[in-house]
């Protein structure tokens, strides 16, 4: 379905990268996961209890995906890296335009 069996490059390349995670490595990886994972649940909390602050969270992740958007279409070019980051930008503009612009969050 996608594309990803085994003997394919990019399932290939990734086993050769795991493979070869050091223990620092991959600490910090699971560190990292742990803090995405706590970031997610915070905007979660903040969505599901109806909460302003949940919605900022929420820009703030959209929004910090960007550079890394930025920095993929510089090394690597394609035309839907570009449109995924326009349409990434659109949304993050729609996000901020809706919480100036709608009053408070509502119970």
């Amino acid at each position: 379905m996608f594309g990803l069996t085994p003997g394919h490059q990019y399932v290939d390349r990734f086993f050769d990268r795991a493979v070869n995670f050091t223990p620092h490595k991959i600490k910090l990886v699971g560190a990292a996961s742990f803090l995405y994972a706590g970031l997610f649940l915070t905007e979660g909390t903040g969505l599901w209890l109806a909460k302003r602050w949940g919605e900022w969270v929420t820009v703030i992740i959209t929004g910090s995906l960007l550079p890394l958007e930025i920095y993929e279409i510089h090394h690597h070019p394609t035309a839907m890296k570009i449109a995924v980051l326009i349409i990434n930008v659109a949304v993050l503009i729609y996000l901020i335009y809706r919480i100036r612009t709608e009053g408070p969050a509502k119970k």
